[in-house]
């Protein structure tokens, strides 16, 4: 593919369609499409819990699975693949059981 004379490759990204992921501020969400294209935010994420209030329904990521570009070094900001969902209330109340003996 070419734009203006020049050459431009494929976005390349270790994340894939339908990957399940999560982020600090969002929770979790899938994956719902890689731009093919170069473009600085590729990934779109769909989140689950969308209806909370001022939650978007999707996101924006750059191909290294960041919210904001030039900011790879706050991993708050980063969504990652994950296996298996967690509640986290669930072991929030796990923990304070714990602790309280």
């Amino acid at each position: 593919m070419q734009r203006n004379g020049h050459l431009m490759t494929a976005t390349k990204t270790k994340f894939k369609v339908g990957d399940t992921v999560y982020s600090m501020y969002h929770g979790y969400g899938v994956i719902v499409n890689i731009h093919e294209e170069p473009c600085i935010y590729p990934i779109t994420v769909e989140w689950d819990n969308y209806n909370s209030p001022f939650m978007e329904e999707v996101n924006s990521f750059t191909a290294d699975g960041y919210l904001l570009a030039g900011s790879n070094k706050d991993t708050n900001l980063k969504i990652t693949v994950v296996n298996n969902r967690h509640n986290h209330r669930k072991l929030l109340n796990r923990f304070r059981a714990f602790l309280r003996g």
